[in-house]
């Protein structure tokens, strides 16, 4: 027959066990949620353009990067190949303004072209796991230092 202290260590190890379950695979720390925000270009919505979260590598992040159109309100809903489903995790944030069409003027004079790029913009974002993931990114014009 098993020592009263076998059978409470016995126990010690289970109730262990079972508390450390939660954090392995399948926990909610891994499940994919959603992510919008808002894009403000001095102060005002910008309109049109493009937000691109990249999975930022110096973190631990991998896998493809999310895109959306920014809408002509400034809003975006992120998406990977069409599901709004992004794992979470640290990513590079870059945006882009629309493109100027041939004989126009330019939307948006001043955005700063570091934006464009995830490894210039300077710009990172968590997502995180059963969270309202609501980003605003409030951008203001091109500094002539910043050229």
């Amino acid at each position: 027959m098993p020592s009263r202290g076998m059978m409470t260590l016995a126990s010690l190890a289970l109730a262990v066990a079972l508390v450390a379950l939660p954090a392995g695979c399948g926990s909610a720390s891994n499940v994919p949620t959603t992510v919008q925000g808002l894009v403000q270009f001095q102060g005002y919505p910008l309109v049109g353009g493009l937000i691109v979260f990249t999975p930022d590598a110096d973190r631990g992040g991998r896998g493809q990067p999310a895109r959306a159109d920014v809408q002509p309100d400034g809003s975006f809903q992120l998406q990977i190949e069409g599901s709004r489903q992004i794992p979470p995790g640290w990513y590079r944030v870059a945006i882009a303004d629309p493109p100027t069409l041939p004989g126009r003027q330019p939307i948006h004079t001043g955005f700063p072209s570091r934006l464009r790029r995830p490894d210039r913009s300077d710009l990172l974002r968590q997502v995180q796991a059963g969270k309202d993931n609501h980003f605003e990114f409030l951008i203001e014009a091109l500094n002539s230092a910043e050229h």
